[in-house]
């Protein structure tokens, strides 16, 4: 979502957006909590899609209500943050002193200079802020490129809560509906490809075999769907064992529903031979089809985790060299490109404050990285005193560079004095980052768990939230919010995912009415 030049203005207290989760609050009270609603919520839940690490995703049962304002602050901040770090990303393709300042391996080094074949060096993401709702204003927690997941959590928490009694009174006086974070993430998808097949150094033969009414198969050519030179065969990638694989599979479907080939594939069944990308068969296929073929690729949508890819390429995984070769020969487009670990890796955040890259930024970019940017610093002596961090061990967090669902991340006020003095020994000159810990926001809401008796959940409790902002090639898209009583948030496991809700006014503006 573009920002208006008149939405650029600051505003101290979003007094509308508070109003309107009270007079939520007001109906889950007169109706007693909704216990039937709760127990049909939970139910639908725990048979839907909504998995992680194997178990459903615990919800709340009250939603974040978003209205226009809102979100043409979230688009204002993805656009701000977006273009620093796409500054930042370039740099660091283009100047090898730069690349120091974050100490990558050789071999991610190698994977984030491979050849990018579209003009975007971040072409989605997720990047999650602690969101004061009430005074309109955040700090940033994190960046998340290759792996910008929870869509489905969304999608399935707002399918359950519509059917709940308190929603449908709210939405009596005030009209609601829910995000649609699928098609502009597939939109922002199919323009790499096309910008991929534009730029290519075969375009002029593509279009003298397009006007001749042939595609690249040798086919009759297609253009009826987004007008692509050819629809692109696609997979999803992941490591499977891990992945979101629910997640994958809506994504499937509606590339597949737009007339889109499309798999979802471990990077274990990957081939690269004939100058071609191909998907094996799994197992599993195998099994069911013993005449099962490889399939040819031209767009491949990447989610495994950089670190993890790397750690396979070193282990000579065939899969991960397939897909480097393909790459390097620029065979396949690769959405979700290793370049985007530059603006995914934590220690973005630490170079962002040194003067190589305030040299890049504009005075009013600077302003931005200071007052949303927590400070960070390598976990050393040589950066930030221990005694500083030992002393007042309640502003700090500490984290490794690499790493996912808040791993390793612990909270200075989680632990006692002597506590935290052995973690920060044992992490010093290690991998490990220091960061200013910032207050979570709080909301007040319900984690659904059984029993469902009026004692127990007939009223709300205090959560910190975390606010994922989704964006596609720079424009915002959508937002996630998770809901935890603890101060590092890791997974589902300690919190609950609760729905996004927008108002009939930003719906219409955002084209989702």
């Amino acid at each position: 979502m573009s920002v208006p030049a008149k939405a650029k203005s600051q505003v101290s207290y979003n007094f509308a957006m508070y109003t309107l989760e009270q007079r939520y609050q007001e109906i889950f009270y007169q109706l007693d909590g909704d216990l039937t609603s709760q127990r049909r919520f939970y139910q639908q839940i725990q048979h839907s899609t909504a998995i992680y690490h194997g178990e459903p995703v615990e919800m709340g049962f009250l939603p974040k209500i978003y209205d226009l304002t809102d979100r043409l602050y979230f688009a204002q901040v993805i656009d701000q943050m977006w273009q620093i770090l796409d500054k930042c990303t370039r740099e660091y393709l283009d100047n090898p002193d730069y690349r120091k300042l974050f100490g990558f391996s050789d071999t991610i080094e190698q994977l984030i200079c491979l050849p990018v074949t579209y003009n975007c060096t971040i072409p989605v993401g997720r990047f999650d802020i602690f969101y004061d709702d009430r005074k309109r204003d955040f700090r940033f927690c994190e960046i998340n490129t290759d792996g910008a997941s929870a869509m489905n959590e969304d999608r399935e928490c707002a399918a359950a809560l519509v059917e709940s009694a308190a929603y449908r009174r709210f939405v009596g006086e005030t009209p609601l509906c829910a995000q649609e974070l699928f098609q502009p993430f597939i939109a922002g998808i199919l323009r790499c490809y096309l910008e991929s097949k534009l730029l290519s150094p075969d375009h002029g033969h593509d279009e003298a075999r397009a006007e001749q009414g042939v595609d690249a198969d040798g086919g009759a050519c297609d253009h009826s769907v987004h007008d692509h030179p050819a629809k692109p065969r696609i997979a999803i990638i992941d490591y499977l064992e891990r992945g979101t694989v629910a997640e994958f599979e809506q994504f499937r479907q509606r590339f597949e529903e737009a007339g889109y080939p499309c798999l979802v594939a471990d990077v274990g069944q990957l081939r690269y031979h004939d100058e071609q990308l191909w998907v094996a068969p799994s197992a599993e296929a195998l099994a069911a089809d013993p005449l099962a073929i490889e399939r040819p690729l031209d767009l491949v949508y990447r989610r495994c985790v950089t670190s993890e890819f790397a750690d396979g390429l070193a282990s000579a995984g065939k899969g991960e060299q397939a897909l480097v070769e393909a790459v390097r020969a620029r065979r396949v487009c690769l959405v979700g490109h290793f370049a985007s670990q530059v603006a995914h890796s934590k220690m973005m955040f630490r170079v962002l404050h040194l003067p190589e890259t305030f040299e890049l930024l504009t005075p009013s970019e600077r302003r931005f990285v200071h007052r949303h940017v927590p400070l960070t610093a390598r976990l050393s002596e040589d950066e930030l005193s221990l005694e500083r961090l030992t002393e007042h061990r309640e502003r700090w967090i500490i984290k490794p560079c690499e790493g996912y669902a808040s791993a390793g991340v612990y909270a200075g006020r989680d632990y006692g004095a002597s506590e935290w003095e052995q973690l920060l020994r044992e992490c010093a000159d290690t991998d490990y980052l220091a960061q200013r810990f910032v207050r979570q926001p709080q909301t007040e809401n319900l984690a659904l768990r059984p029993p469902f008796a009026a004692d127990q959940q007939d009223h709300l409790s205090s959560f910190n939230t975390l606010t994922g902002l989704f964006c596609v090639r720079g424009e915002f898209v959508g937002s996630h919010v998770r809901a935890s009583g603890q101060s590092v948030f890791s997974g589902y496991h300690d919190g609950v995912c609760l729905a996004s809700m927008i108002t009939a006014e930003a719906a219409a503006f955002e084209g989702q009415a």
